[in-house]
């Protein structure tokens, strides 16, 4: 079985194999004939920079949003963290959090939706932690919102919006019509 992030780049790598051939094929039937592969190209890498980061941001606030319809809180421990990035982004992490869920099943080293700041109290390993769960997919689980998450999270939208824009503007001047 792959891991959890092997299994996510194969989801992407899915979505992509469509992604050429329609810009390509937007190329063919449109009927500039100035520039337009060159067009469709900067608006095919600019749909890749700004897409990627919406779908991030998208799937955070339907995992909150999820949390919020149907989420239990418990109280768990923190077990670890992972930063932001593999590489780089060391003043915001996600913490790892160990839990019992109200039917008695132990859950251990789930990743919170929400990023916590690094020197932020009760991130070190077996700090308590308060948490809400989904019941449905009880590896979904996250800690209170903070000031800082929904700030970055808006930054990080309106950031992406713009190269995704300009991948509007590209395939919207290539249109046939």
């Amino acid at each position: 079985m792959l891991s959890p992030r092997a299994q996510e780049a194969m989801r992407i790598a899915r979505a992509l194999r469509w992604y050429a051939p329609a810009l390509a094929l937007l190329a063919l039937v449109s009927p500039r004939e100035d520039g337009v592969g060159f067009l469709l190209g900067v608006g095919g890498a600019l749909g890749l920079a700004g897409g990627v980061p919406l779908v991030w941001v998208a799937r955070r606030v339907r995992a909150l949003w999820l949390l919020r319809e149907r989420g239990i809180g418990v109280v768990g421990r923190v077990t670890g963290h992972v930063h932001i990035w593999d590489k780089g982004g060391h003043l915001w992490e996600f913490s790892t959090m160990s839990f019992t869920t109200l039917d008695g099943r132990r859950v251990r080293d789930v990743p919170s939706v929400v990023t916590i700041w690094c020197l932020s109290r009760g991130r070190s390993p077996g700090a308590e932690v308060a948490l809400s769960y989904d019941p449905e997919c009880p590896t979904r689980a996250s800690r209170p919102l903070t000031v800082g998450f929904v700030l970055r999270t808006l930054l990080l939208a309106a950031v992406a919006s713009v190269p995704a824009y300009g991948f509007l503007v590209c395939v919207g001047m290539s249109l046939p019509f």
